[in-house]
């Protein structure tokens, strides 16, 4: 072989030379060197989510704002009635039940059929339905309470009851307490019955001498209240 010749061989490239190396290379390293790849577009639905997340939040606002007003309307027309009633407070609250438990199970399932459940609506209804469980607890009372006394066109009925006792509590003023009687009650199912009286009266009636004229209704609901009372000339 010439120099010549050999020259020629020496300026030739390895054409196998470089594909064997690459060849040689690991896959992962050629990853890692590989350039990244432009962040993929947020889907449609995503947006959607964001503006029902957003959505929500304000009709849980408004729905929770508006139901606070009802409440704060129906206290004060109840303080304004003044309703007294002489039932086992368990009985009340029992049946108002009737009324809070089917109502607040109507508006998860409103909430379900409205958002489904997914993983996004799920949070949603969760808080929404614990947010709501008192507010309807306290609703159902006052529809009883309401129901019960607005409702009412029984006749009034007239009850003479013994005057068992009396005592003071603590008012709503430090330095004036409230005065109470307590009464042997008509009704087999209670033992007495707590009557708040003003001070002139709690200084002149005496237990088991005075007796207390007391009218009542008889209630929408079945629930007997107090519409008014005052105390029997001796």
């Amino acid at each position: 072989m010439s120099e010549a010749q050999k020259d020629t061989d020496e300026q030739k490239p390895d054409m196998d030379g470089p594909q064997e190396q690459a060849a040689d290379v690991p896959f992962y390293y050629r990853q890692r060197i590989a350039p990244p790849s432009p962040p993929a577009a947020a889907p449609a639905s995503a947006e959607q989510a964001r503006k029902l997340d957003r959505w929500i939040s304000k009709l849980v606002i408004i729905y929770g704002s508006l139901f606070f007003m009802l409440n704060v309307i129906a206290v004060m027309a109840l303080l304004r009635r003044k309703y007294r009633f002489v039932v086992n407070n368990d009985e009340l609250i029992n049946h108002s039940l009737v009324f809070s438990i089917p109502a607040l199970a109507l508006f998860i399932l409103l909430g379900l059929l409205m958002l489904g459940w997914s993983a996004r609506s799920r949070k949603h209804i969760i808080f929404s339905s614990i947010l709501a469980t008192p507010m309807f607890l306290f609703f159902g009372w006052l529809a009883v309470v309401s129901l019960n006394g607005l409702l009412d066109k029984g006749a009034p009925m007239e009850r003479h009851a013994l005057v068992a006792g009396k005592y003071k509590a603590r008012g709503s003023s430090e330095t004036t307490p409230d005065y109470f009687i307590s009464v042997k009650s008509w009704r087999p199912d209670l033992q007495k019955v707590d009557l708040q009286i003003y001070e002139g009266l709690y200084k002149i009636v005496e237990p088991e001498v005075s007796v207390m004229k007391v009218t009542t209704m008889p209630g929408w609901l079945g629930h007997e209240w107090i519409l008014a009372y005052s105390r029997l000339a001796q």
